[in-house]
């Protein structure tokens, strides 16, 4: 997504479902690089971030917090990623974790 503002208006006319879908693809797709491609994980991490933020604030608010908790996680690898990068163990472990978030996504469909 290198547009993000015509990425938004294009993603924000997708409705609440479709738009979880999306991100729970995006979040699968990152574990299926298990570890091979860390700029284009990043990549990916950064408009997961974004395509929560265009999400929850549609969202009822136990659904939203969920989400937002999602972005945390994201956010916190983002801020780490250099020390992720350089232990082939704990990149291996954001890959596998993004499974189990791609989940709590559609949970919350």
């Amino acid at each position: 997504m290198n547009n993000y503002l015509l990425e938004q208006q294009a993603f924000i006319k997708n409705d609440l479902p479709s738009r979880l879908k999306q991100l729970a693809d995006l979040l699968l797709q990152i574990k299926s690089l298990s570890g091979h491609d860390a700029q284009s994980t990043s990549g990916l991490i950064k408009d997961c971030r974004y395509l929560i933020e265009w999400t929850a604030p549609e969202m009822e608010i136990d659904r939203a917090v969920k989400l937002v908790e999602v972005q945390r996680q994201l956010s916190y690898w983002l801020f780490h990623w250099d020390d992720i990068c350089s232990d082939a163990a704990k990149l291996q472990q954001v890959h596998q974790d993004c499974g189990a978030l791609a989940q709590a996504v559609l949970e919350a469909i």
